[in-house]
């Protein structure tokens, strides 16, 4: 086995899971259309799937439990709100927390991902560690896997 990693919702899978996204300072009647893939990781994650990213960085040892969360965008994401310019460093709250949900803040913007079926339209897509996505009880129940050896080996 060369790594392996773990997510909510298994890639190519036409399982959408998602929620909605307020930016600071936005109105709440801007945000009806804004709704964005959900996906919990661990740290191996993006490494084991080859994930590339086109700006900022993946999750490190430093992302634990904390009140100021860190979260990785896809490239849909980005340019669905940020077109022409970087999010990094922007601040949203996701789901549907209230006053109490934590401000996520974007670190990095990953390659898009093929999240759902082939055939389907890529999405936006938010992933946040699993270390800190307590407030929505999203577990990674799904593994990866990346091997040099034949897959059904290791089975």
């Amino acid at each position: 086995m060369v790594s392996a990693g773990a997510i909510s919702k298994i890639p190519l899978t036409q399982i959408a899971g998602t929620t909605r996204y307020t930016f600071a300072g936005q109105p709440a009647n801007e945000t009806r259309t804004q709704d964005a893939l959900s996906r919990v990781v661990t740290r191996d994650y993006f490494s084991t799937v080859g994930a590339r990213l086109r700006e900022g960085r993946f999750f490190d040892i430093s992302d634990q439990l904390s009140q100021s969360p860190v979260a990785i965008v896809n490239e849909s994401f980005a340019n669905r709100n940020f077109p022409g310019q970087s999010p990094l460093g922007a601040r949203f709250q996701f789901g549907r927390g209230g006053s109490k949900a934590y401000w996520y803040t974007i670190v990095g913007v990953v390659k898009e991902i093929r999240e759902r079926g082939v055939a389907e339209e890529l999405k936006p897509a938010v992933y946040r560690v699993h270390e800190q996505a307590d407030q929505t009880g999203d577990q990674p129940a799904g593994i990866v896997v990346r091997t040099s050896a034949d897959p059904a080996s290791i089975v």
